[in-house]
């Protein structure tokens, strides 16, 4: 979705190709645009205790337990259209953008 053009001085909308803006008289440019709002949901999982959980099963079998979780979550997460951000060792960040709005003036 992109942005609606506005007036930055009066809000008003430019008609197409104008240089000028018709409601006061200011130069149309390119950054004449309202911001976009977005809803974003933002997950962020950890394992609890990992630490605890390497001393007991060495680090080779916990990079296997790692390695299967983070694919397991990351199956998880794209199956609801999200989009994994970072795996942060014994974590995960997924994000996920909802429908942009045009800001109104």
């Amino acid at each position: 979705m992109t942005a609606a053009t506005a007036c930055r001085p009066c809000g008003t909308e430019p008609r197409e190709g104008a240089r000028f803006c018709v409601g006061c008289g200011a130069p149309v440019t390119e950054q004449d645009i309202r911001a976009e709002y977005k809803q974003v949901t933002v997950l962020f999982a950890d394992v609890v205790h990992s630490m605890d959980i390497a001393a007991a099963v060495g680090p080779e079998r916990l990079c296997e337990i790692m390695a299967d979780l983070a694919d397991r979550c990351a199956a998880v997460v794209q199956r609801y259209g999200s989009a994994v951000d970072k795996f942060t060792g014994d974590g995960i960040m997924a994000a996920s953008v909802m429908a942009s709005t045009p800001a109104t003036g």
